[in-house]
């Protein structure tokens, strides 16, 4: 266990951000004591990863929670530790034969946060990977496990993201999926057939260098410009305002509703959008939110306010956020 005071928030956005308390969790013992600080300190919390998908105020008057727990064990199931690279997972699977994490390839951030936001791309999400998830229960101090069927797992959502109390140590994986590869996404099709690209005889490690060539085409890495990847989640509409949207992009979700890409929304309207100095939109993919690493969070906030609102009044859509908002 580890306590720091004035503790500085590190950010793939790279707001200049301090909590007034950081508690490392470095064993399940100390949960037991986390439980206990939360009380005697009676601040408000919040757990986080590496920072790749959060937007940090200048100052939160409470406690920051963080794990260092990053072991990988494949036995019966793969576990891994809340605080492992979720990247560095993915190669392990693709040295180890384990299927179904390849195209999740280069997704920053920790594997604990993974879940809580049901990442996913390239027309895979982490829910169809998931056996099951340790927690700490904050709200009743206890250990509990919680099967993939019972995490709500929906679009970008899940009952973590329902419940801040849970606190994840381990996820549970398969390691036993069968070497199925998924390639109908259409930048994935797009890719192969313009490289003449033998679908039939793809190997897993090549599965992975062509969602890893995509990415990099499209988005920005955090380490050299600061982003926290996807703002913006797609909106769902009613598929009775689908002749509205014909030059959209859409997927297909219920018998009644579709996605449609907010990128592209936000793609038309950028010319409608005031400067601002110090963050703007990725040039290559407008889903994407970047800052110059001197963006306040207010900023960060009032630009994406504007594009909300830019949207809604054009399209009457509501865009709902990607990353947790530190308040």
């Amino acid at each position: 266990m580890k306590i720091n005071k004035d503790y500085q928030i590190t950010n793939s956005l790279r707001i200049s951000s301090h909590s007034k308390y950081n508690f490392l969790i470095e064993n399940n013992n100390d949960c037991l004591e986390l439980y206990d600080f939360i009380r005697l300190q009676r601040l408000p919390y919040i757990v986080i990863g590496e920072g790749t998908n959060i937007v940090a105020p200048e100052y939160f008057n409470g406690i920051v929670i963080q794990t260092s727990l990053n072991t990988i064990n494949n036995d019966k199931h793969l576990n891994v530790g809340a605080s492992a690279n979720w990247n560095k997972l993915v190669e392990f699977t693709i040295k180890n034969n384990i299927y179904g994490f390849e195209n999740l390839s280069l997704i920053p951030g920790s594997v604990g946060a993974a879940p809580v936001q049901n990442i996913g791309a390239y027309g895979v999400e982490i829910s169809s990977l998931i056996k099951s998830v340790e927690c700490f229960d904050l709200s009743n101090n206890s250990f509990i496990t919680i099967n993939a069927n019972d995490c709500n797992f929906k679009y970008r959502h899940s009952c973590f993201k329902d419940n801040p109390d849970l606190l994840i140590l381990s996820v549970n994986f398969f390691n036993n999926l069968k070497k199925e590869f998924n390639l109908n996404y259409d930048s994935i099709t797009s890719y192969i057939n313009e490289n003449n690209i033998d679908f039939n005889n793809l190997e897993h490690n090549e599965v992975a260098e062509i969602i890893n060539t995509i990415r990099c085409s499209k988005l920005p890495d955090p380490n050299n410009i600061p982003n926290v990847g996807s703002f913006f989640k797609n909106p769902i509409i009613d598929n009775s305002r689908l002749s509205e949207f014909n030059n959209f992009v859409s997927w297909s979700v219920t018998d009644n509703s579709s996605k449609l890409s907010a990128g592209q929304l936000i793609n038309s309207i950028k010319h409608l959008l005031p400067s601002f100095e110090n963050v703007g939109l990725y040039e290559h993919h407008s889903l994407v939110m970047i800052t110059n690493s001197k963006a306040s969070y207010e900023e960060v906030l009032d630009f994406k306010n504007i594009i909300s609102k830019t949207i809604f009044n054009n399209y009457s859509i509501h865009l709902d956020v990607e990353p947790t908002i530190i308040t």
